[in-house]
């Protein structure tokens, strides 16, 4: 609003400050980026938690970083712009579009963060992870007949939480063996810790649960998850 109001009615502006204000705006984004950087690299290089070969993204500390950076860039036009009114006093209209040109440019850097902040409200199915491909995995381990109530979510970005029961057959005499199988093969091939399992007999019977990694999937958290198969 303040951008088209200084369009309609161009106001005097002095370079001196503007270029100084931009200059230390600069600077400061500079030493935030930084910060953040090294705080966004250590996420992803942590171990654990992950799933499907991402590691930990704090979702609040990427979005100050892209919020961070586009300041920067902001800042530097800022700083541009200061230059030219500097050498042109009559080219005022510069401020104004700088404005205009870099709140678009702070808009669509935000698009992608909203996107994965809703997926994960939204328990949808984290990027990378084949529910079906998990599925036939699963059914791969020796003693496994069939895989159902398989809900695959993610807890936070980067972080992934998945609930199935797995039916297994009537000669199968140890479930924590299988159990432990099938924990290893979603920790080793997908990367998925949190995980809650429920062995079933062939007559329905539950024979056996446990909550892998300590997390424990409440039941209504499985109902808005769509990785089910």
């Amino acid at each position: 609003y303040e951008a088209v109001q200084r369009v309609k009615h161009p106001e005097h502006i002095d370079p001196h400050i503007m270029f100084g204000t931009a200059a230390g705006g600069v600077a400061i984004n500079i030493l935030m980026a930084c910060t953040l950087h090294q705080g966004h690299g250590h996420s992803h290089g942590g171990g654990g938690g992950g799933g499907g070969g991402h590691g930990h993204d704090n979702i609040n500390v990427k979005a100050a970083f892209i919020h961070t950076i586009g300041d920067l860039v902001q800042s530097v036009g800022v700083l541009v712009a200061a230059i030219i009114i500097w050498v042109k006093p009559t080219w005022l209209i510069v401020d104004p579009i700088c404005t205009f040109v870099f709140s678009v440019l702070v808009l669509f850097t935000t698009v992608n963060i909203l996107r994965e902040a809703l997926h994960v409200l939204m328990e949808g199915t984290p990027a990378g992870i084949d529910p079906a491909e998990v599925k036939a995995t699963l059914m791969e381990i020796p003693g496994v007949e069939n895989v159902h109530c398989l809900h695959i979510w993610s807890l936070t970005v980067g972080k992934v939480a998945l609930s199935a029961h797995l039916l297994v057959e009537s000669n199968v005499t140890s479930d924590c063996d299988l159990l432990a199988r099938a924990e290893d093969v979603l920790c080793t091939q997908f990367n998925i810790h949190h995980t809650t399992i429920q062995v079933e007999c062939r007559g329905g019977a539950n024979a056996a649960g446990t909550n892998a990694a300590g997390a424990n999937a409440g039941a209504g958290g499985l109902d808005g998850s769509n990785g089910g198969s």
